[in-house]
């Protein structure tokens, strides 16, 4: 009897120790998830200018994002490094010491990669995120040449960029080093040249390393955004921009921005512009019909000849 009753003894502890150590890994188990679920809860709208931000990137020319400038001249100069004024560290920055506290652009940008969104903000009193001013969908850079999260200063402004990939970007301004704002890619300077495949892939990555726009939000950049704005790249989910129109499939549409009224005899604004296209189409189908029956070639094969040839390019 004293034999079993030890051996009892001893199972019970046993059995004693397995539920302690069991306790133990439960409770430490649901820390780390509490943990989890109050960094997923914080608002995104709290991150400010005088917050602690992700570690600042630094952009040489040696990188060579492939939206850059790609004949090495123009009106840029020399490029300039992204402003290194915030690295992540145990220390947080506060407004007092923060600085763009006395930026006195009007507007702070926030790129918000997860999101493939440009959030404009208006500056708030004391120097950071106020009121939501604009929301614009957004393509950043693809896996293999992305984006560098960071903190910048907005730079110079061009009508018209040459990129890399023998392409151009419209209404673009300098993020910092060879990141720009810009259109998405056209195969000349010439707004009836657009890459129609790459203007489809905005909300999503895309680009090389700049931050694409419709040519309507980033002219709204161009025209309202001072020098020296701050801008914050963020490896974040943020609030979404409001989608751009779609381009129509008419074949009249073909190389345009549905976006871009200033285009001259832009289809998707100007109904006289968009007949004559028409009958143009038409004339050359009939034409070609004419000289050649046997290899005749339709309005819509013709329509996206321009597309076609666009699809060796990349910017």
């Amino acid at each position: 009897m004293n034999t079993m009753s030890a051996m009892n003894t001893k199972a019970a502890f046993k059995i004693e120790k397995i539920a302690g150590c069991a306790l133990i890994l439960l409770i430490a188990l649901l820390a780390c998830n509490a943990a989890a679920i109050k960094m997923l809860e914080a608002p995104y709208e709290a991150l400010s200018m005088g917050a602690a931000t992700p570690t600042d990137i630094s952009v040489s020319q040696s990188d060579q994002p492939m939206d850059s400038d790609a004949s090495g001249t123009g009106d840029a100069g020399s490029t300039s490094a992204p402003a290194a004024v915030l690295t992540s560290s145990a220390t947080e920055t506060t407004e007092a010491d923060h600085p763009y506290k006395d930026n006195d652009s009007p507007y702070r940008i926030v790129v918000y990669l997860k999101s493939q969104s440009v959030i404009v903000y208006k500056t708030a009193a004391d120097g950071g995120l106020g009121k939501i001013a604009k929301q614009f969908t957004c393509s950043s850079g693809i896996s293999y040449s992305p984006t560098p999260p960071g903190e910048y200063l907005s730079g110079e402004k061009y009508r018209w960029r040459k990129l890399q990939g023998d392409v151009y970007g419209q209404f673009c301004t300098r993020i910092g080093g060879n990141y720009l704002f810009h259109s998405t890619p056209f195969l000349q300077q010439d707004p009836s040249t657009l890459k129609n495949d790459e203007y489809d892939k905005l909300g999503r990555a895309a680009s090389m390393g700049c931050i694409r726009m419709c040519v309507r939000d980033c002219k709204w950049v161009y025209d309202n955004i001072p020098k020296k704005t701050p801008v914050s790249i963020v490896d974040e989910k943020g609030p979404y921009g409001f989608k751009p129109p779609k381009r129509k499939s008419d074949p009249v549409y073909n190389g345009w921005d549905p976006t871009d009224k200033w285009a001259g005899g832009n289809p998707y604004f100007d109904s006289n512009a968009a007949q004559q296209i028409r009958d143009s189409l038409t004339s050359a189908a009939t034409t070609t019909t004419t000289a050649a029956p046997a290899t005749s070639t339709a309005p819509e094969a013709t329509a996206t000849s321009q597309s076609a040839a666009a699809e060796g390019s990349a910017d």
